[in-house]
């Protein structure tokens, strides 16, 4: 997967990290977590990922959305998401992208998407997930979980207990 590094805002910090950040590590996570989550392209599909990295300003850390042009882009800051953080919110709101583009519906979040009393988060919990686990695998071993370092996971409990009963945690952490 290609990425478009593109930087706003406090350009010096930005800068700093960007030049920190392992860019081929990031786009092999990406592709880990596409494959984890059973997010499916026709061969040599090449997804053009806009990526707008900020010092600060941006709510929650990331933001996925659309250009005028139908175009998925994500923002993403630099403030309180250091080091491997920075590199699991990448990964993440890249996933949001992946799943914009992705026209198959055959993935686990369009499957925990579809089902009958779904809530939102249950299908977002395995974005955390999968983010979490390829920025140890590719970018940090001793790398903590953002949902467990600025409390996501402590508001979704139950989907969180859904998905583990399921299996569907070990099966993303053990790929």
């Amino acid at each position: 997967m290609r990425m478009a590094w593109i930087t706003t805002s406090d350009p010096s910090l930005v800068t700093r990290v960007l030049e920190m950040l392992p860019v081929s590590g990031i786009e092999d996570a990406i592709s880990w977590v596409a494959d984890a989550l059973g997010f499916s392209f026709p061969p040599g599909t090449v997804l053009a990922i806009g990526t707008y990295v900020v010092a600060s300003g941006v709510p929650l850390g990331g933001l996925t959305g659309y250009r005028l042009d139908d175009s998925p882009v994500f923002f993403v800051s630099v403030a309180g998401q250091e080091g491997s953080t920075f590199a699991e919110a990448v990964i993440h709101e890249a996933t949001h992208v992946i799943d914009l583009r992705c026209r198959v519906d055959t993935s686990l979040v369009a499957r925990l998407r579809s089902r009958d009393g779904s809530s939102h988060q249950l299908w977002h919990v395995p974005y955390f997930i999968a983010a979490a686990e390829a920025a140890r695998r590719f970018v940090a071993p001793a790398h903590r979980d953002l949902g467990d370092t600025h409390g996501y996971y402590a508001k979704v409990p139950d989907e969180l207990i859904t998905l583990e009963q399921e299996g569907i945690v070990a099966a993303i952490r053990g790929r």
